[in-house]
């Protein structure tokens, strides 16, 4: 896509006009109209063996940030300055959830059942399920679900020194930077996200927790908990609203979220009641977040924590 002088005045205006007002269909409109930098950064990794949507929805929370992060008045275009804030969150979503290669493709496909068994099994028990009970509901045998639950940690941070542009000229300093750069703001959205999610049911916290940070699909969630993509999806919505509401609007990583689901919905939404808006959104969102005093792990490696200790 050109960027031309004309398309580059408008896009500065419209942020600007953004950051005065906190207009959310402003935002929204901006988090669609640069999708191509998302679906662009995640070409380069496309030959790793994650299924190219999930890439682009990774890419996509990249844009959310960078929308947030953009100071028009500094000089820079959009896509120089967002290319590498969405390198760095593919990268750290390579870092963090990448199957080790060693792990045998029988225990990665097995992985998701798990998970989703001994959830099951915990509510309708009322207690943590033995192994032999996970065992009988999987129709498999006790070394199975052993190898299994030893296959879930080996996830591992993957090697990803050889990406870079498609003209084949590295990055690396530069995404560096980008991975530097917004390390603080991603461990005070995790930790402002821990503390929010750990509100919700355990279904909802599952749903969040999968979507979010594993990244599966809304049919793929479905398939875990028994239920239809369409149901999936009202969950899903609903959980975000009931975030929403416990912090109010411009409430940061919940707003992210909401605004990634538009986005890969291919849709907007009017902006909600925000009253006399004194700062820009970013600050509004950072001043919030650094408020955030719990130190409780992430909600994916909670869940991962809860599932390897529920089973003795």
């Amino acid at each position: 896509m050109g960027w031309g002088s004309v398309e580059r005045d408008d896009v500065l205006a419209r942020f600007r006009e953004y950051h005065a007002t906190g207009n959310r269909k402003i935002r929204d409109e901006l988090i669609h109209d640069h999708m191509w930098i998302a679906e662009q950064c995640a070409r380069r990794f496309a030959n790793r063996g994650e299924p190219m949507d999930d890439l682009v929805q990774v890419a996509l929370i990249g844009i959310v940030k960078a929308v947030e992060r953009f100071d028009p008045e500094l000089g820079h275009t959009f896509p120089a300055f967002a290319t590498p804030t969405v390198t760095g969150e593919l990268r750290r979503h390579f870092r963090d959830y990448t199957w080790d290669v060693r792990v045998p493709r029988r225990v990665k496909d097995l992985v998701g059942d798990l998970n989703a068994t001994i959830g099951s099994l915990n509510q309708r028990l009322g207690r943590s399920p033995t192994m032999e009970e996970v065992a009988r509901a999987m129709s498999v045998d006790v070394d199975v679900v052993l190898e299994t639950m030893e296959g879930a940690r080996g996830y591992r941070a993957a090697s990803l020194d050889d990406a870079g542009h498609d003209d084949g000229h590295s990055t690396n300093a530069q995404d560096k930077l980008a991975s530097d750069d917004s390390s603080i703001d991603d461990a005070d959205l995790r930790l402002s996200a821990s503390k929010m999610v750990g509100s919700l049911d355990e279904r909802s916290q599952a749903i969040i927790v999968w979507r979010f940070y594993e990244g599966c699909t809304q049919t793929e969630i479905g398939e875990r908990l028994g239920i239809g993509q369409v149901q999936v999806s009202r969950l899903l919505r609903a959980a975000l609203a009931e975030l929403r509401s416990e912090i109010g609007a411009g409430g940061g990583v919940a707003d992210d979220w909401v605004a990634v689901e538009q986005a890969r919905e291919g849709r907007t939404t009017p902006p909600p009641s925000r009253g006399t808006v004194e700062n820009s959104p970013v600050r509004e969102r950072r001043r919030h977040e650094r408020r955030q005093t719990s130190h409780q792990p992430t909600p994916h490696r909670r869940a991962r924590a809860r599932n390897d200790h529920r089973v003795q």
